[in-house]
This record gives structure tokens, C-alpha cells and sequence, in this order.
């Protein structure tokens, strides 16, 4: 009985802790979530989108690069 009694005890430990990584990785997604939700949000109301501005990026560098004629 005693062995039962231990092994319980063991199996009753691991689940708690097992519970406790599970809330810790859930709420670490739910934060990733809510930190992408805010940069999408930040990109819409920028007046110029991303995509905008690294093309005007890599036109600059193209100009930078190409002679002179």
C-alpha cells in the first residue's frame, strides 16, 4: 500500500507540474498573439506601408550602385 500510496503521490507532482508549463505556454502565445495584433495594427495606420518603403530603400541602393551617365 505504501508503494501505491508514493507512486500517486509521484504521478499526482508530475501533473501539477506538467499543468503549470502547460498555463505558462498558453500565455506566452496569448502574448505573442496580442504583440502581432499590435504591430499589424501599427502597420495599417502607418501612412506608408512597409512594402513602400523598402522598395524606396532598394531604389535608392540600386541608384547608389549603377553609374552615372
Amino acid at each position: 500500500m505504501l508503494q501505491l500510496k508514493e507512486t500517486t503521490d509521484t504521478l499526482q507532482s508530475r501533473l501539477e507540474n506538467t499543468e503549470a508549463k502547460l498555463r505558462a505556454v498558453e500565455l506566452d502565445h496569448s502574448m505573442d498573439i496580442d504583440t502581432a495584433l499590435v504591430k499589424l495594427e501599427e502597420v495599417r495606420n502607418h501612412p506608408r506601408s512597409c512594402v513602400t518603403i523598402i522598395n524606396d530603400k532598394i531604389g535608392k541602393m540600386i541608384l547608389m550602385v549603377l553609374p552615372v551617365c
